[in-house]
């Protein structure tokens, strides 16, 4: 791979940016680097941690991103059969709140 993975992470990090509250960021990867990717970059932004100005220590978790798809959507058997090449797709979606 020629940096593939690179810009991937740096496509995500200016998708985060650029959304919107309420924005929805869609991806499908097909490959399993690509997804490990893009899993561990909505569970990154999913939750983020507050801190009492009182304590150094994080007390609560403020959501980011909610997650959409638990775990990612595979394609059916219907649509494996009439498109070989989608076997591999796994699609996850996360949406911006804050």
């Amino acid at each position: 791979m020629n940096g593939e993975l690179e810009d991937l992470k740096k496509v995500l990090e200016d998708s985060f940016g650029l959304l919107e509250n309420g924005g929805r960021l869609v991806v499908v990867s097909y490959h399993s680097l690509e997804d490990r990717i893009v899993k561990n970059f909505i569970k990154e932004k999913a939750f983020i941690p507050s801190v009492s100005k009182y304590s150094r220590d994080a007390t609560e978790k403020q959501e980011r991103f909610k997650i959409l798809t638990k775990k990612a959507l595979l394609p059916d058997g219907i649509e494996v059969n009439s498109n070989p090449k989608s076997r591999s797709a796994k699609l996850r979606a996360a949406e911006k709140n804050g």
